[in-house]
């Protein structure tokens, strides 16, 4: 990651985690249950885990041996103390080949500069037959318009407008959208072009999870993919490939 794009990501995370701290605990992680069969004993990596380090909470609960966070340096240095988060680059991840049972990294590589470049160090600090957890924005959908435009859109409007609009939103919601507005890396992924991605890089067994994210109910509610079951008419419209979480092995 380039120093420039690097400090932009750095300054977004380090004012919109710590807000969100306490109220991030209201999205739900029942994608881990996925893994649970999986993680007793096991050595797993929070690959983005946050200035909350709510996922590596859930890993160790679910019976991980081990779990280590890695992120951004402004990030770990946001988050309380805690000796197994690692400030790095994801592009560039600072342990041994085949350290890991497990990596999680859930909403990160969409933010990423070079996703192919992630997921082979994903695939390098895995084990053989080690399980990667990916979840990414999907591709299409109303939605995903919208923010195309309002990313657009706030370039011509003073932040100060922007703060003064979300002065009363919930801190959660004021962080999600913070993030989606100015976060400088914003992809999205076909299922077809994430499946390439990750067979290119030495996954197998590739299999779709479904999520059920516990945000707080209203219409902010119904804006994100993870609320509408795969299966409902209205999503593909709204929402066109969803939020793609996905369960690989590595080879």
């Amino acid at each position: 990651m380039t120093t420039r794009w690097r400090r932009k990501m750095e300054a977004l995370y380090a004012e919109i985690h710590p807000p969100a701290r306490d109220a991030a605990i209201l999205a739900g992680h029942d994608a881990l249950r996925s893994l649970s069969e999986i993680l007793p004993g096991t050595r797993c990596l929070d690959a983005g885990c946050g200035a909350t380090g709510r996922a590596m909470q859930r890993l160790r609960e679910l019976g991980a041996a081990v779990v280590v966070g890695c992120d951004l340096p402004s990030v770990v240095r946001a988050a309380p103390d805690d000796p197994l988060k690692v400030a790095a680059d994801l592009e560039v991840l600072p342990f041994r080949s085949q350290s890991f049972d497990v990596v999680y990294c859930n909403g990160v590589l969409h933010h990423t500069r070079n996703p192919p470049a992630l997921l082979r160090e994903c695939a390098r600090i895995l084990r053989r037959g080690g399980v990667l957890y990916l979840a990414v924005y999907g591709r299409g959908g109303l939605v995903s318009w919208a923010i195309t435009v309002a990313r657009c859109g706030v370039r011509c409007l003073p932040r100060r407008l922007i703060d003064w609009w979300l002065r009363d939103a919930m801190p959660l919601w004021r962080a999600n959208i913070l993030d989606v507005l100015y976060v400088p890396i914003l992809r999205r992924f076909s299922t077809q072009g994430l499946w390439a991605l990750l067979t290119a890089q030495g996954f197998q067994n590739l299999q779709r999870v479904e999520t059920a994210w516990t945000y707080p109910r209203g219409v902010a509610h119904w804006l994100q993919a993870s609320a509408w079951p795969t299966d409902l008419p209205g999503r593909r419209l709204l929402h066109g490939a969803g939020w793609i979480a996905v369960r690989a092995t590595r080879s």
